[in-house]
């Protein structure tokens, strides 16, 4: 979402102007964005490539989903801002990587806050800058 700078970020969604899908009352949910959904530039937007910049779009799992949408809907339209997140234990930091390249998930971000550069230090390296792969995902040759 947003090119993967807002991943991680809380959002709060409600189904709008579609009198057939909406549940009665308009309720909303509260998500996290999370861009596992690398774009697929070899699909046209309307065709499958759903994550392709610079289409925008919600893909929730179906328990958020029928929060706010009967369930035999597919696409409905949505209303959203962004929202403090709630998050408890801190930041993690998912690390893998080869021989080639580090890499580094980073999640449970909370609050307001969102990633803009990563860096990592090794015990005989100086400071290393990462790039963002997608998401948040970050890599570097290294």
């Amino acid at each position: 979402f947003n090119r993967g700078t807002t991943c991680g970020a809380c959002y709060e969604i409600r189904c709008v102007d579609h009198i057939l899908w909406c549940v009665l009352g308009s309720p909303s949910v509260i998500v996290t964005a999370t861009d596992f959904c690398p774009p697929n530039y070899g699909l046209s937007v309307d065709y499958g490539g759903w994550c392709n910049f610079p289409r925008q779009h919600f893909e929730l799992s179906q328990p958020a989903f029928s929060e706010i949408a009967k369930t035999k809907a597919d696409i409905i339209p949505v209303q959203y801002k962004r929202v403090k997140c709630e998050r408890s234990g801190g930041m993690k930091f998912t690390m893998s990587g080869s021989s080639h390249f580090y890499q580094v998930l980073i999640t449970n971000v909370g609050q307001e806050g969102e990633v803009f550069a990563v860096k990592v230090k090794g015990s005989r390296t100086g400071w290393i800058p990462m790039a963002r792969n997608w998401g948040m995902n970050w890599h570097c040759n290294v």
